[in-house]
C-alpha cells in the first residue's frame, strides 16, 4: 500500500537492525525490581539522513538476570526543516517499539515472566538529559 505524500510523517525509516544482544539468566530468578539503563545517540549523516541507536540494559538486583540490547535505524527526513536535533525524540519514539518488542520476545521463555516495558516519553528523557 502506498501512502500519499500528504499523510507521510516527517521521518521515514528505511533500515532497522539489532546491533547487539546479550542475555544471561540463572536457573532460579526472584521477582525483584528491575534496574533499567537506557542510552541513545543520533548521528547525522547528511541534511536528509541520520542514524539512531537505542540501547537498553536490564538486570535484577541479585544479578540473576542480565539483558542488553542495541537497535539501530537509519532514517530520512521528508522535509528540509526542522533540524535533526529537533527530531531526535521522534526518531527514538519510532524505533522504541521494536526494542520493547524484542525484549518481550526474548524473555518469553519457560519459567520466566516476560518483560513488557511501558512506552517511553522521549521528549521528557531528552529534556532531562539536557538539564
Amino acid at each position: 500500500m502506498k501512502i500519499q505524500d500528504a499523510h507521510k510523517g516527517i521521518l521515514e525509516m528505511f533500515d532497522l537492525h539489532v546491533k547487539s544482544f546479550s542475555f544471561e539468566r540463572e536457573k532460579l530468578i526472584d521477582n525483584s525490581e528491575l534496574e533499567i539503563s537506557l542510552d541513545y545517540k543520533m548521528e547525522e549523516r547528511s541534511d536528509k539522513e541520520a542514524e539512531f541507536e537505542l540501547s537498553m540494559s536490564l538486570n535484577n538486583k541479585q544479578n540473576q538476570f542480565r539483558l542488553s540490547i542495541s537497535v539501530v535505524a537509519t532514517m530520512e527526513k521528508n522535509e528540509v526543516s526542522p533540524n535533526w536535533n529537533s527530531l531526535q525524540s521522534n526518531g527514538f519514539a519510532i524505533i522504541s517499539p521494536f526494542l520493547r518488542s524484542q525484549i518481550s520476545i526474548l524473555t518469553a521463555q519457560p519459567n520466566f515472566t516476560p518483560i513488557v516495558l511501558p512506552v517511553f516519553n522521549f521528549n521528557k528523557i531528552i529534556e532531562n538529559q539536557e538539564d
